[in-house]
């Protein structure tokens, strides 16, 4: 698993702050040298700012020398053994070094960016006094932080828990601290970035609200486990005039999300009212859709095991996951139902409200039902049978497949001119339809025989590479990808502008 780099920029709670390097005290048990004898310099331990490109460092302010009247020399401060990790000047007329971080030196950062992993550096050095006097060598420890102007970040991992199709709000602030000045975060200062590639949700998409310091992960479609993406919070600590502009940026830090399997339930629908969701297992499962108590109430028997009965004023949504599931809604139930196979061969049958089957990977089976459906049969070796109403078939899979709203606009569009046209009418309205119904979607042909079967004269197919087409009852509308110069150009006038890819792209 990538890990980014950890920058855990406060890593003493003893450090000193920039602005009492002059105010620090001779260290317990190092007495003054007597009269006579050459001065004594004293290790240091003192810090330097991770964004700045000049620290001061005052070594002398707790150097000793015991001769009367004898002063420092500042020309004389030498450096013994140089830092690993920065540069070094001396300014001769206060005796101060001034330390600036690798990374800082000429040409610097670019704007905006976050500095690397910051390093604890050292260097030595001796001094004369006035009298030609040397000192012995002493050793300066750098210990890097962060603008002490406004404290430090420092940010911890989080840990959260959903279930599919339902967006959770995270607070990543909440266990992230502002140290070292006694307030909260000002949440108009401070900024979230995503790094790239390995960092990223790979199975969801992650938006941040600088308002209130929160994350809002959304699982793809579809989708149940878990996921990860690292997030980096920076906050406007400096004044415009420092060399960086004043942004202090803390570690890289996880976020984990459990994307989890429940009982049937109802939630919000980001696609409008109160969704029944019902999960199935990684095994094989057998579910049902059934009337419910009252009249527009549903239950869902899954494996056997009976739900309560439940309202929608959504959709209804069964994700079958892996195995080989069987999916099927009661004719009786008149929601619209979005039925989604897995990876294994699956039976999938609409009921008697509008539609969508996604067959996904698998040899699978979709049945339409008694209103106008969408069957996508997905990789494999499908069988795709229209019912009653007028279904659409492809037999591949579209673009439009991990995306629910342009999924649901595809299954309104064509359920709803179901609603106005006759079984077998051509009328405008129908027209209108088909030629919206799969505009801008890419239809893919994964190579694999197919078997699509058309029952009424509403229907209309989209074949691929090999795939074997059956009319029954009345002239249906259907196209095969080798007639692109002929016959399916003809059809874009009909019905619209399409992408067919013959080949998949993965």
């Amino acid at each position: 698993m990538f890990t980014p780099s950890k920058r855990r920029l406060v890593r003493k709670s003893c450090m000193l702050t920039l602005e009492k390097l002059e105010d620090r005290v001779v260290p317990d048990g190092v007495p003054a040298p007597p009269p006579g004898q050459p001065p004594v310099a004293v290790n240091d331990d003192t810090s330097y700012n991770i964004l700045q490109t000049s620290s001061p460092v005052n070594v002398l302010g707790n150097d000793l020398d015991g001769n009367p009247g004898a002063t420092w020399d500042y020309s004389s401060l030498t450096v013994v053994t140089l830092p690993q990790h920065g540069f070094l000047s001396l300014d001769t007329s206060t005796g101060q070094f001034l330390y600036t971080p690798a990374y800082m030196a000429p040409p610097g950062l670019p704007p905006g960016s976050p500095p690397p992993p910051a390093q604890q550096d050292s260097f030595t050095y001796h001094v004369k006094n006035s009298l030609g006097m040397q000192s012995n060598t002493a050793t300066v420890t750098l210990i890097p932080v962060g603008a002490p102007k406004e404290g430090y970040i420092v940010s911890f991992p989080d840990i959260a828990a959903t279930r599919s199709l339902q967006p959770v709000v995270i607070d990543l602030l909440a266990n992230d601290e502002l140290r070292h000045i006694g307030r909260q975060f000002d949440y108009s200062s401070v900024k979230f970035d995503q790094f790239a590639n390995d960092s990223l949700p790979r199975h969801g998409t992650v938006t941040f609200d600088p308002t209130n310091g929160a994350a809002t992960y959304t699982p793809d479609f579809g989708y149940v486990g878990w996921d990860r993406f690292v997030y980096q919070v920076s906050t406007n600590v400096g004044g415009p005039d420092e060399p960086f502009p004043g942004e202090f940026f803390t570690n890289g830090d996880e976020v984990f999300v459990i994307i989890g399997m429940e009982p049937p339930r109802l939630q919000s629908d980001p696609l409008g009212g109160q969704m029944l969701v019902v999960d199935g297992s990684h095994g094989d499962d057998t579910i049902a859709i059934v009337p419910g108590d009252r009249r527009g109430e549903v239950k869902a028997i899954l494996n056997g095991v009976t739900s309560p009965s439940f309202r929608p004023t959504g959709r209804i949504v069964v994700f079958g996951y892996g195995g080989n599931d069987s999916i099927v809604v009661s004719p009786s139930v008149r929601h619209t139902t979005w039925l989604v196979g897995g990876a294994s061969n699956d039976l999938l049958m609409a009921g008697g409200g509008p539609a969508l089957l996604l067959g996904n990977e698998g040899n699978d089976t979709l049945l339409g039902g008694l209103a106008r459906d969408v069957l996508i049969g997905g990789a494999g070796q499908d069988s795709l049978t229209a019912a009653f109403a007028g279904d659409l078939l492809v037999g591949g899979s579209t673009r439009f497949d991990t995306q629910q709203s342009n999924l649901a606009d595809l299954l309104s569009r064509w359920a709803h001119n179901g609603r106005k046209d006759s079984a077998h009418g051509l009328g405008h309205d129908k027209k209108t339809n088909r030629r919206e119904a799969l505009a801008n979607a890419d239809v893919i042909d994964d190579g694999k025989k197919d078997t699509l079967v058309s029952r009424r004269g509403a229907d209309l197919v989209f074949a691929g590479v090999g795939d074997e087409v059956v009319q029954r009852r009345g002239a249906d509308d259907w196209q095969s990808w080798h007639d692109r110069d002929a016959q399916w150009n003809k059809a874009k006038r009909r019905f619209g502008s399409y992408s067919l890819i013959e080949s998949p792209t993965w």
